[in-house]
């Protein structure tokens, strides 16, 4: 039974993405969890959740929290969060908009490169670790194969290009810099990300492109001597790589989550924060229109059970905007345009969560 204040199979969601928290402020945001008082451990242990995933990507880390207390809980692991890592921006979520949330992230519409695939497979497997290891109930469970069902759909419309994300951002950014396809490229790591960037490298017809794992690190460093650029991928918990000494200024782009490039004299560096800061690329609004309406139904068949479903997500997102989205994007403006913009936007807030509110008492 349900105690009062208390809601069956509930969502909280806490971290940062690109969005909120440089590249550094979310690895160390990440690096908690390898501690002994990791933050999903924590709450386990003490009996505030019935399970947690933690989705780790390069531009994002968030905890995933099932819990019967989804406000109380998020405000404790944001809190939690914040001691340990003072002046990084958090975002949260619950309940029902926690869960639309979710579904919008696995479905690369929060993304750089909109609609890209890589971070709905990321969530999956992360689901599927907390299931193997036992620290994903029911909720969880359910959340997985909602996401599994969103991915399918999408596959199966095949309206989202393959290959988005941010070994699209690195192509770009060789492109940009005048890379000549032909010219000697080295990627260090063989892991997903440095497999994916290897492929699209090839597939924007880079065809001096090589990568190596830390068994060839020797023969890398050697082709690094005359190599045009070189792409770090690899995932150490601190910076490892030196590159030997240039004096013709060549490219290393480091993508790694923390930086992993230790020394590069001579070289002109290019880090994940500086590809993440791009203009996003989005999809056209047909392919974008029709993502959006997936999520849609999706949240509301995971929220089935919930009443007043549609009601409690439009309030949760109205809050999140109101008091984590819109207030850093007034800072650009002059004090008395962003005052009449706030206002602006808090009176159509306001007359949504209304016109709702009517529609459901009607």
């Amino acid at each position: 039974m349900v105690a009062e204040g208390q809601e069956r199979g509930a969502l909280a969601v806490v971290g940062a993405s690109y969005r909120d928290a440089t590249t550094e402020q979310r690895a160390a945001l990440a690096a908690l969890e390898r501690d002994d008082e990791a933050p999903s451990r924590a709450l386990l242990r003490g009996g505030y959740a019935d399970g947690v995933v933690v989705l780790q990507t390069c531009s994002r880390v968030e905890w995933i929290v099932s819990t019967t207390r989804p406000r109380w809980v998020a405000e404790l692991l944001k809190g939690q969060l914040m001691s340990k890592a003072p002046g990084t921006r958090l975002h949260q979520r619950t309940n029902a908009a926690a869960a639309h949330y979710l579904l919008r992230v696995a479905m690369g519409l929060d993304s750089v490169a909109e609609g890209e695939p890589a971070v709905g497979r990321q969530m999956v497997i992360a689901l599927e670790r907390a299931h193997k290891d036992g620290s994903a109930d029911r909720t969880l469970r359910l959340l997985w194969r909602a996401v599994q069902r969103l991915l399918g759909e999408r596959r199966r419309r095949g309206i989202v290009q393959q290959g988005l994300g941010v070994q699209t951002l690195v192509v770009e950014e060789l492109g940009a810099r005048g890379i000549d396809k032909a010219a000697p490229i080295v990627l260090v790591g063989q892991g997903e990300i440095g497999r994916a960037t290897l492929a699209a490298l090839h597939d924007a017809g880079f065809r001096g492109a090589l990568a190596f794992g830390r068994a060839g690190l020797a023969e890398a460093m050697a082709r690094a001597q005359t190599a045009r650029a070189v792409v770090v991928c690899t995932g150490g918990p601190s910076a490892w790589v030196s590159l030997p000494p240039r004096g013709d200024e060549p490219l290393v782009v480091d993508v790694g989550v923390p930086a992993q490039l230790a020394n590069a004299p001579g070289w002109r560096a290019v880090g994940l924060e500086d590809l993440l800061s791009r203009p996003r690329r989005l999809l056209d609004d047909e392919a974008r229109a029709w993502l959006v309406d997936l999520v849609r139904d999706g949240a509301a068949r995971f929220s089935h059970d919930h009443d007043g479903r549609a009601l409690s997500v439009i309030d949760e997102e109205r809050r999140v905007f109101l008091h984590q989205t819109l207030p850093p994007l007034l800072e650009r403006l002059p004090a008395s345009e962003a005052e009449e913009l706030r206002r602006a936007c808090s009176m159509f807030a306001h007359t949504i969560i209304e016109r709702v509110r009517g529609e459901e008492g009607g």
